[in-house]
């Protein structure tokens, strides 16, 4: 397959985008980057993060699919953290723009990436997420208990569990964690952070309609593939 026929956003391929681009630099409308944002971006989180955690939640039976349906939300959180801060992996670019929180210094003194700081800055400087990780320590736990623990050990660690709903009448029926301290029993609702996801890119893509330094993030990532 020639790379420019690679699929890049459902059907779509590198050479649609390559196509498109020529389109939002000579009129970055709303209109054109809304467009942007339902052909390209949400296209890929539907058709490769989305949909199969749709298939899990519709043919599982509270034996485990848990797991999976996290590990594949955890990875969206990363490339959803990456479009944001402008970076693939490489050098960020931490220029800030007239939307709040758009970029987090994610660089260390070592002039490397801290892939841990892309995660916790980006579920502690966006909503809904920031609402329940409002602190460091519960940021830190999560990513090192739930992201890393599953995706290299396919197990929670430091007492985190993963339960698909709420049943604790004294938590909101919106909460993503249930937190009584870092040494105490730790819960994710995976059904409340797939809806924390769906409600942050609604606003995302708002946000991308009018935040020049989100655009030039996003047409840096698609650059890439």
């Amino acid at each position: 397959m020639e790379g420019n026929e690679m699929k890049i956003a459902g059907l779509k391929t590198v050479t649609d985008w390559q196509k498109f681009v020529p389109i939002l630099k000579k009129d970055p409308s709303p209109e054109n980057w809304n467009e942007a944002y339902n052909r390209f971006l949400y296209e890929r989180i539907n058709t490769r993060y989305f949909k199969p955690i749709e298939l899990l939640e519709d043919h599982g039976k509270n034996e485990g699919e848990g797991f999976a349906i996290v590990t594949i939300q955890c990875c969206l959180i990363e490339f959803l953290a990456s479009i944001r801060l402008r970076t693939t992996f490489t050098k960020p670019d931490t220029k800030k723009c007239n939307v709040s929180d758009c970029t987090n210094k994610i660089i260390d003194n070592t002039n490397k990436i801290n892939p841990s700081k892309i995660f916790t800055s980006f579920i502690k400087s966006n909503k809904p997420f920031a609402t329940f990780f409002d602190s460091s320590n519960k940021a830190d736990s999560f990513y090192h208990g739930i992201r890393c623990s599953l995706l290299h050990d396919a197990q929670t660690r430091d007492k985190w569990l993963i339960r698909a709903k709420v049943r604790d009448e004294k938590l909101p029926k919106d909460a993503l964690i249930s937190w009584n301290g870092p040494t105490q029993k730790k819960i994710l609702f995976r059904n409340n952070l797939q809806q924390a996801l769906e409600t942050y890119l609604v606003e995302y893509s708002k946000d991308l309609q009018q935040c020049k330094s989100l655009q030039a993030a996003f047409i840096k990532k698609f650059n890439s593939f």
